[in-house]
Order: structure tokens, then sequence, then C-alpha cells
């Protein structure tokens, strides 16, 4: 199975059944025998696809001959991968995206997805909604976020305020880790992590995160439990409610665990930490990630 062919299927699971995104691609990355690059094409189309959804089927609504309600599901799906390479990817020659997209779809479809592929090619770039005619409406398309929350934004923060809000949260964050500071510190795990040529460099906020480059599984200390992906906002909660070790902490929106782990390593790892949520078959993200850093101070 290839790259976009793992995506298109873990698309169309998704929006079905409503999985957790990120388990759902870990999970077939692990089980694909794709190679580095192939997998890391696997996950920038499957979340950039997942992103821009709302700004996708803008574009698809109006190039597209036939409602989108219509179309069968792997071919909507191929058509929002096709769509966002030619839109959001600069390294993947137009020719080659048309292809792969037409590959991925039945053969009494080929001809209709080329066209409309083809029909991006030759306009003038992405279709948005006219600034004048509603600036909500405009923001929604443009940064692919609800037309309902937009609007809160504008009244909450103004016109401008609203727009550098939604540029911000759009632009894709560092991937950032927390060190595990029951086994080592910052200054130690960036050694290491020098040692093997892997960059990394401290959160400028977060006294215990780094941002790296590559796929973390595969990073010195991952196996060890030396770190764990957490993003630096959500470290900076961690910091902020400070615990302290033998108090007894709930988290209450728990998985998939990042601030739990924080907690308990803030906690020393002394005292208890209570780990909740309202789906017991998360629990087990929990449990493993407990397991892998060497955290004993949980209950879920």
């Amino acid at each position: 199975m290839t790259s976009r062919q793992l995506v298109c299927s873990l698309l169309q699971k998704a929006e079905k059944n409503r999985q957790f995104s990120n388990l759902a691609l870990d999970h077939a990355l692990s089980e694909s025998g794709l190679s580095a690059p192939d997998r890391a094409l696997a996950a920038t189309l499957f979340y950039g696809v997942i992103e821009r959804k709302l700004t996708l089927d803008y574009q698809l609504s109006h190039l597209s001959s036939r409602p989108l309600s219509q179309l069968d599901g792997t071919v909507l799906t191929a058509l929002r991968m096709g769509l966002y390479q030619l839109m959001y990817l600069d390294r993947i020659p137009p020719h080659a995206v048309l292809y792969e997209t037409v590959a991925l779809c039945p053969k009494k479809s080929a001809g209709f997805v080329n066209a409309v592929l083809r029909a991006y090619t030759r306009s003038d770039g992405m279709l948005l909604p006219k600034r004048e005619d509603g600036l909500a409406a405009y923001l929604s398309v443009a940064h692919s976020v609800g037309l309902p929350l937009c609007q809160k934004l504008i009244e909450a923060m103004g016109e401008q305020g609203a727009e550098d809000f939604l540029v911000g949260i759009g632009t894709p964050p560092p991937t950032t880790v927390r060190v595990n500071t029951l086994k080592t510190n910052r200054a130690s795990l960036m050694r290491q992590l020098g040692e093997t040529d892997s960059e990394a460099v401290p959160t400028p906020f977060s006294p215990h995160g780094l941002r790296i480059k590559g796929s973390v599984r595969e990073l010195y200390g991952f196996e060890e439990g030396l770190f764990f992906v957490q993003d630096e906002a959500s470290q900076l909660c961690v910091e902020a409610l400070d615990p302290q070790p033998g108090q007894t902490v709930a988290d209450i929106c728990a998985c998939p665990g990042s601030k739990s782990f924080g907690l308990a390593m803030k906690m020393e790892n002394e005292g208890t930490l209570l780990s909740f949520d309202l789906h017991e078959k998360k629990l087990p993200l929990i449990r493993s990630g407990a397991e892998r850093l060497g955290i004993t101070c949980i209950r879920c």
C-alpha cells in the first residue's frame, strides 16, 4: 500500500468512525512498512486534509460539476487530497499530483477527477468569498475555521484581532517534547541528542521543553522514556498549577495523558495523581505512557 492509499483509507475511516486522528495515524504508520519519507508524506497529507477540509470543500464546490454530497466517498477524499497538494505543497509537480490522485479512484471516475484538478491548475488560485460581503465568511474559508467561531472571534477581538488570531493558529507549530525529569534533565538530553545528530533547541518559556525535528519515535531516548510529546502551552499549564510532592491532584480530562505525565514529574512521582476521562477505552493510553516514562503515582 502506498502512502496516498493509506491516507485515503484513513481519512474515510476517521470521518465515518469519529476516531482520534493522531492515534489512527500512528497505529497505521507503525504497521505500514513505509519508508521514513513516505511516512512523513502520509502524515502531512492526513493532517493537512483534516485541517483544511472546509477550505478544500469550498474550492471543490466551485470546481466540480456535481454536488459534493453526491460524490463517492473515495472520489471526494481523493479530490481533497489532490487539491491539498496543489494548494499547499510546493515540492510535488502538478502532473504527479494528478496522476497519483486519479490512481486512487475507480476507473469510471478518472476523467472527472482529472478534470476537476486540472480546472484548479488553470485557475488563479484559491477561491474566497468577498471580504466586503462579510468578513466572517471570508475568514472561515481562508482559514478553514467554522463560521460561528469566526463570528464569535470578531465580536470578542475586533476584525483585525480575529484575523491575526486565525493567522497565528494556522501557522504550523514546531514539534515540542517535555523532558522526563524523573530520569534526566534538559541539558543532558540535549547533549545526548546532539551526539546522535538530532537537532534540539530549548523552548523559550517552558523550563523543561525542547523543540525538535524529525520522527519522535526514532529519536534517542524515546524507548527509554526520556521525554514525551507535549506542546509548550500545555507544559506551561502544568507549571502554573505547580503541584507539590505528596499532594493529591486530579486531572479530570486527561487523555491522552501529557498533562498528567507533566504533573507527575512536577510531583516527583510522589503523592496521588487521579487521571480521569469520559471514555474508559482511552485510559490505556495513559497507562502505557506512564509505564514507558517510569511514572507510578498515576491512578486512572
